[in-house]
This record gives C-alpha cells, structure tokens and sequence, in this order.
C-alpha cells in the first residue's frame, strides 16, 4: 500500500507491466507504519529508498503459458464476470460497467484465452444468456485464426438460475460434440441430497440462487480418430456468504462447505448413475471448485477415483488476503496419460492491472497487449492422451 503507484509497480504505468511487484517479491529496507481499515491492513511506506528500488526485486513472472503435451489440451479458467450486457444499462450484471471497461476485460481475456491455444476451454462467470460464451469465443477466433472456436451453450437462452453460468468453448477444428447435459435439482439421482438440504436446493430452482452452479456435462470426439471423452465444468458456491447452521465451516473452511461437499456427492452420484456417461472411464472434472486441497469437497471427489498429476499441497491458483491456495481443479478418471499444469497469470498480480476503473484507478496502468490479470484465478491446463 504504497502512495507512489508507479514505483510499486516497478514503472507499471504507461503499459510497462513486466516489473510489476507479484505475490511473493521479497521487500528489504522498507520502513513505515501499520494501518487498518474497513478493507483490511498494509504497512504504508515511509522510504522513498524503498519506493525507487522495488523495481529490481520482483519476482519473475511466466512469460508465457506452460506447455503440456497431450492429444487434446483442456483449460479451466473463471473469467470474473464476463458480461456483454453493461451495468450502466442492467444494474442486475455484474461485469463491466460501461464500453471503454468491456473493451478493456474482453481485450485481455480474449488475448490470454489465445495464448493458451486450447482445444477445449471450461469457462466459469460467464453472463447467463446465449451471448456470453459465444461473444468471447469469436473474440478469440479473431486472434487465432487456426482454430474455430464455438460455445456448447449457444442454443442455451438460460442455464440455471443465477447471473452467471459455466459453458465450454470447443474447436471444432479438433472436436465434435457428441451430445451435452446439465444437472439441476429435479433430476431424481440427487433427490435425497436435495432433499437433506435444510434450504432444500443444491444448484438453485424457482429462481432463487446464490447456490452451486449447474453443472454442464459435454461428451466430445477427437477429429480423425474413435477417442472420446466426456467433460463436466462447474462452479461450486463461494465462501462468500453464508449458508446457515449446519452448512458452515467454523473450522477453517468457512461458509457453505456442507453445500459444496454435497455439490461434490451430487456429481460423484450423477457420474455413477446416469446413463448419460456411457463410459465412466474417461471423464475430466474441472472448475471452480472454490475449495481448498485438503477440504471436504476436494477430499470427495479423489476418494471417488479422481485424481490429478499436480501436487495439491504445494499448487495455488488463487489469492484472498496475502494467502495462496488451489480453488481451481482440472481431475481426471480412467484417461491413459495426462500432463497438467497451473498458469500464474493472475493470482500473482495485482489488480490495478485488470480492466475495471472503479476506485479512480489510473486507466494508464492497463496494458491490453498483456495477459497478465485477465481475472482472478489461474487457469489450470490438462493434457489428455489416448491409449
């Protein structure tokens, strides 16, 4: 919490991003006083020492996505809120709020979505009509013009009951969708969960939400060959708010851990018993999970057999108060061979980089020729390989 933004940015503004102070820089010499507010605590700066040579201590940030080697390459990523609709004319979106911000966030996300160069693409606070997905995938095409990128949900005017949804962004250069579904409430395979429920409501019905998301399943073909594979993206209920007695967490793992722990047990259960999943084999669980490694939720589902090549207890993708931990899962069952990794992109850096101007934020500190802070969350990259 520094006055002087563009020293602690390490010359941040006017687009020079690439010395931006990251989660983790050490910082030496540095002397000032203790502040709290109703947003938090910092340490504000009283050495200009400080200031004028934090630029030569960053931490090296990823110039580029890491490679994974697979026959189809998957990415999850929440996009924060990618809204075409403007909150200036909708006070009930949740994304940009006028032109100049959606240029800002579609320009970034779109650059960054063309970089990981992915067949596949699972996508999490996108706008819940048919427009959100299908917008930013032809922004994408724009960049990248080897690939033909479309959305599962483009069909879909509303998919749940809440603002925003999950939706795939496919190729359809390297896949063809065989067949998708969603899971809600009246599927009577997880009508004993709904119904143990003290709110009755999993995923969210009779327009009430605030819940987990519903889950979109999609069952792709690899072009050229018989391999198939069958996805399901999600977006479990945040930590934000509460979910009453018996759903939250006094131990560490906050509000609604119930309800994601049942999300969990609703899709081990929809895998298992559905017929929908022909071949329970080779199917990936990835998303926003917004739970840590070592809780409940995660504990579920990799006791149901899914698992993942990264190291859980050192990997992160996210960032709340100084604080680093996995929220972010791309977790596979029955696929031969798979290469996965975690692109620091955004949990690292600091906000002022994104697209919103609230705040009085200095529009100069924008660079749309940078990936870096597209969102909130990493992107996690799995590698799928067929026998």
């Amino acid at each position: 919490m520094i006055d002087i933004a563009g020293n602690i940015f390490g010359g941040a503004k006017g687009g020079n991003t690439m010395k931006t102070l990251l989660i983790g820089t050490p910082i030496t010499n540095l002397t000032g006083f203790f502040q709290r507010n109703n947003f938090g605590s910092a340490v504000r700066a009283t050495n200009l020492v400080f200031a004028v040579a934090v630029s030569d201590l960053a931490v090296a940030r990823p110039t580029s996505p890491p490679s994974v080697k697979g026959d189809v390459i998957i990415v999850t990523t929440n996009v924060l809120n990618y809204f075409t609709t403007l909150t200036s004319k909708d006070k009930t979106a949740r994304g940009a709020d006028t032109p100049a911000e959606f240029t800002r966030q579609s320009t970034k996300i779109s650059l960054a979505l063309a970089k990981l160069n992915a067949d596949l693409f699972g996508v999490m606070e996108v706008e819940n009509t048919n427009t959100g997905a299908e917008d930013l995938a032809a922004k994408v095409n724009s960049l990248n013009p080897l690939r033909n990128y479309t959305a599962v949900g483009k069909d879909e005017p509303q998919i749940g009951t809440d603002a925003i949804r999950s939706d795939f962004i496919y190729d359809t250069n390297t896949l063809e969708l065989l067949e998708y579904k969603t899971l809600d409430d009246s599927n009577s395979l997880i009508s004993g969960l709904v119904s143990s429920q003290s709110d009755g409501v999993i995923f969210g019905k009779n327009g009430s939400a605030g819940k987990s998301r519903v889950p979109v399943a999609a069952t792709f073909k690899r072009k050229k060959s018989a391999d198939t594979f069958t996805a399901i993206v999600n977006h479990f209920k945040s930590k934000g708010s509460s979910c009453g007695s018996g759903d939250d967490d006094t131990q560490g793992a906050g509000p609604c851990n119930g309800k994601r722990l049942v999300t969990a047990k609703a899709l081990v259960l929809w895998i298992e018993s559905d017929a929908f999943f022909k071949s329970k084999n080779n199917v990936v669980i990835m998303g926003d999970l917004n739970s840590y490694a070592n809780e409940a939720p995660v504990l579920q589902l990799l006791s149901s057999g899914f698992s993942t090549p990264i190291d859980l207890n050192s990997a992160y993708s996210f960032q709340f108060d100084g604080e680093s931990g996995t929220l972010d899962y791309a977790l596979f069952k029955g696929l031969a061979v798979v290469d996965s990794a975690i692109w620091h992109v955004n949990a690292d850096e600091p906000n002022l980089l994104d697209y919103n101007l609230n705040f009085k934020k200095d529009a100069l500190l924008f660079d749309s020729t940078s990936p870096y802070r597209f969102s909130d969350h990493d992107p996690v990259l799995l590698g799928l390989t067929f026998a």
